[in-house]
């Protein structure tokens, strides 16, 4: 039997990223982003899952909770041509419905 956190770490965040309707990054993509010297990531001790990590819970923290919501409409808003467009997203929220992918 083999045990690797790290790997089932990954595993289990790749998992949770793809039901949030994500497509989970691979390290590559990730170290891409980082705009940091590159001698500063090459000192970090398991930068890579570090920053999957980071990235995780920016994602989490930025969902929407799936709740019934009290939505208030300011009388500029009402007024706009456009506000029809509002309505499925107000709906959805009023009702408790995951807007997530909305955003």
């Amino acid at each position: 039997m083999e045990i690797n956190f790290k790997k089932d770490l990954k595993l289990e965040i790749d998992r949770i990223i793809n039901e949030y309707g994500y497509n989970s990054p691979s390290f590559k993509d990730l170290r891409a982003q980082d705009k940091r010297d590159l001698s500063l990531i090459s000192k970090r001790v398991d930068y890579d899952i570090r920053n999957l990590l980071l990235h995780f819970f920016t994602i989490r923290a930025r969902r929407v909770p799936i709740k019934k919501w009290r939505v208030y409409s300011s009388m500029e808003l009402k007024a706009h041509p456009d506000y029809k467009l509002c309505r499925p997203i107000t709906e959805k929220l009023k009702n408790g419905k995951n807007v997530n992918n909305l955003l």
